[in-house]
């Protein structure tokens, strides 16, 4: 999965997240990539 996010001012981010592969540690990509996005709109 890919999220692009764009601010008012132009800036955007874009985070990759694994949420259906394999392996114990996809729920925890997925947050790491939420908590990117969140700080990032947030600054």
């Amino acid at each position: 999965m890919e999220i692009t996010v764009t601010k008012n001012d132009g800036t955007s981010l874009l985070v990759h997240s694994k949420l259906n592969g394999d392996g114990p540690f996809n729920n925890q990509s997925a947050q790491k990539a939420l908590e990117k996005l969140i700080a990032f709109v947030e600054k």
